[in-house]
């Protein structure tokens, strides 16, 4: 009976032992990329992004979110994503944490520019942008749209993260 609890405790002392000595390891979407965002696409465009360079990130509490960023390289690839909650009758304040539908009609846009030889200017179309976090130095946000080229009318889906400190 000794021997069996000995055997016992020797068994969980070594479960516990290899449990917290494993480590949890997520799936980086961009392996290697240290931007502050990244964005991956497929259809017509297909590409992994990491953009690097903040261009311009403005908020306004309660109201509006606006964040510019670049990979540079050839092609350049600008990302800009936005949302504008301030309504047309003045109400203030309705901008906070939470999901934003993305179209022509909607208080969300994800625009993805391409510099290059092959220029492309996509507007998203449908979709959805989730802001996790925000302030007047942090953004942290997923999407995941549908955008629409400007010119050729050709569709991507475009999904990412934002994680701006």
């Amino acid at each position: 009976m000794k021997l069996r609890k000995i055997m016992l405790l020797f068994v969980v002392a070594i479960g516990l032992t290899t449990l917290m000595s494993t480590q949890c390891e997520t799936e980086d979407p961009i392996p290697g990329c240290s931007g502050i965002a990244t964005a991956t696409t497929t259809g017509n465009v297909e590409v992994s992004l990491c953009f690097d360079e903040k261009i311009h990130f403005n908020y306004e509490d309660g109201d509006l979110i606006y964040f510019v960023a670049n990979q540079n390289g050839d092609p350049i690839y600008s990302i800009t994503i936005d949302v504008n909650t301030y309504a047309p009758d003045g109400i203030s304040g309705l901008l906070k944490p939470g999901n934003y539908n993305c179209g022509s009609d909607d208080v969300g846009y994800v625009g993805l520019v391409v510099h290059g030889d092959e220029d492309g200017f996509f507007n998203s179309k449908s979709g959805t942008i989730t802001i996790t976090e925000m302030s007047e130095t942090t953004f942290k946000a997923t999407f995941n749209v549908i955008a629409e080229e400007f010119y050729s009318h050709e569709t991507i889906n475009l999904s990412g993260t934002v994680d701006l400190k």
